[in-house]
Parts: C-alpha cells; sequence; structure tokens
C-alpha cells in the first residue's frame, strides 16, 4: 500500500506546465535585471530548467516506486472473491 493517497499525488501536466512557465519566466527577469545581460538570463533559465526537469523525473520516479499497482499479490490462494462473483 502507498504512503499517501493516490489522489494526493497526481500533478496534472497543464498545472505543472504553468508552474514551470511562470518560474523561468521569474528566473529570466530576475536574471536580466540583476545583470542587464539577456545572454545570462537564457544561460540561467536553461539551467533551471534542467534542474525542474530532473525534480520532476525523480518526482515521477518516486510515484512509480510508490505505486500499489508492482505490490499486488500474485498467490491465488490470498486472493478474495469480489463479492458480486460470489453471491
Amino acid at each position: 500500500m502507498a504512503r499517501y493517497p493516490l489522489e494526493m499525488a497526481w500533478m496534472y501536466f497543464p498545472q505543472f506546465l504553468i508552474g514551470v512557465v511562470v518560474t523561468l519566466g521569474a528566473v529570466a527577469v530576475w536574471t536580466y535585471s540583476a545583470t542587464g545581460s539577456v545572454w545570462l538570463a537564457v544561460v540561467w533559465a536553461t539551467i533551471s530548467s534542467l534542474a525542474l526537469q530532473l525534480g520532476y523525473f525523480v518526482s515521477v520516479l518516486g510515484l512509480v516506486y510508490m505505486s500499489p499497482v508492482g505490490k499486488q499479490t500474485t498467490d491465488p490462494d490470498s486472493i478474495e472473491p469480489a463479492s458480486h462473483l460470489s453471491k
């Protein structure tokens, strides 16, 4: 069984995409305002995008690892019949 309810673990792609765009925009604007260089703003936004992608990949791996699908038993004696089948 997973440590957290599956409903709490979902993160929809549009929500993730909006968060990434806003975060990268903030990094780019902040870097540009601090340095005055568009080149450094692009470099820092690229570095930030790689870090965000790595974090998203690790979180998806964690969700897959904690998924209850792979942890089900295959022993036929331990499977209980569904109530509508046992009547």
